[in-house]
């Protein structure tokens, strides 16, 4: 493959990922938000990527992944209080690029908090936000 080509070549991420960054978002990030960005891309990178073809293929999603997804801190990330991280927009969208295969489990939780007093959001949010109640 010409030396031009790398960026597309699916096995080289971050040859992808560099050539997708044509704006040079990733110049404006805050050291925080990289860190948040890479947490992120290192655990879907070793939990989701390598799986998520076959997951696909038998239109299964794992449930066991919802735990882990909440100890890694992107379910109800933006909530404040709760036990959640109360995270930026920015973190957010980030994480949420990093985690797209997935994203619709970490989008949940954040419906359940519109209305309500702190006392219902408690209630109904529960176990939820860290994934032990996921998708029972």
């Amino acid at each position: 493959m010409p030396a031009n080509d790398s960026a597309r070549d699916p096995d080289d991420l971050d040859a992808l990922r560099a050539a997708s960054d044509i704006l040079g978002i990733d110049a404006l990030l805050t050291a925080e938000e990289r860190a948040v960005r890479d947490r992120v891309r290192a655990f879907v990178d070793a939990e989701i990527r390598p799986h998520i073809a076959d997951w696909f293929d038998r239109a299964v999603f794992p449930a066991d992944l919802v735990p882990e997804l909440g100890r890694l801190g992107v379910l109800g990330m933006t909530i404040e209080g709760h036990g959640c991280p109360g995270a930026s927009a920015v973190d957010y969208g980030l994480a949420a690029l990093e985690n797209s295969p997935i994203r619709h489990a970490a989008n949940l939780e954040s419906v359940r908090t519109y209305e309500g007093t702190d006392e219902v959001h408690t209630l109904l949010l529960g176990q939820h936000l860290t994934g032990i109640a996921g998708f029972r």
